[in-house]
């Protein structure tokens, strides 16, 4: 599902990514799950999962060091009137980067990020904030050079998603 419609780069781009249903090319699995790629390159591809907790299994990093970035999922519900984002930067190309999440009009020029300095691979675990708009932004680690603008995004109460740059 994809929720921006933001600024494509060079480096990457942004998808909003609500939790797996049981709907097309869900799967579930018990004990150990083959995967196509290793979960860290230079692994066997087994990836031993607990099939009472979902996961979000990411394929990333360039090719020829492809591996999967494994994400425990929390599918509890927020407090009433909050929503639950989770931010994963899952570019290897980008670097270090800060990521901004705003009300949609704000300007960045006297804002510090929401999170500084995330490096590929890392993740901001769940933020849970009010529901509302907000837009997402991400810049190169310390500069306010936006890369990602996903514009508003509306997310309702109860809303658990996770928003993933690649």
């Amino acid at each position: 599902l994809r929720a921006a419609t933001g600024i494509p780069s060079r480096f990457f781009d942004f998808v909003l990514v609500p939790p797996a249903s049981a709907g097309p090319g869900a799967r579930s699995f018990r004990g150990q799950m083959p995967l196509a790629f290793p979960v860290r390159a230079g692994t066997d591809g087994i990836l031993t999962v607990d099939a009472t907790r979902a996961y979000t299994i990411l394929a990333v990093d360039r090719v020829a060091q492809i591996g999967a970035l494994v994400l425990l999922d929390d599918r509890s519900a927020p407090a009433a009137g909050k929503v639950k984002v989770r931010l994963v930067h899952a570019a290897p190309s980008a670097g270090l980067v800060d990521i901004y999440v705003t009300a949609a009009d704000a300007n960045l020029l006297n804002t510090a990020p929401t999170l500084a300095g995330v490096d590929f691979r890392d993740n901001s675990g769940y933020l849970e904030v009010p529901a509302g708009t907000y837009r997402v932004r991400i810049a190169l680690a310390g500069t306010k050079t936006v890369a990602i603008d996903t514009g508003a995004i509306a997310l309702a109460a109860g809303t658990v998603a996770t928003g993933i740059a690649v």
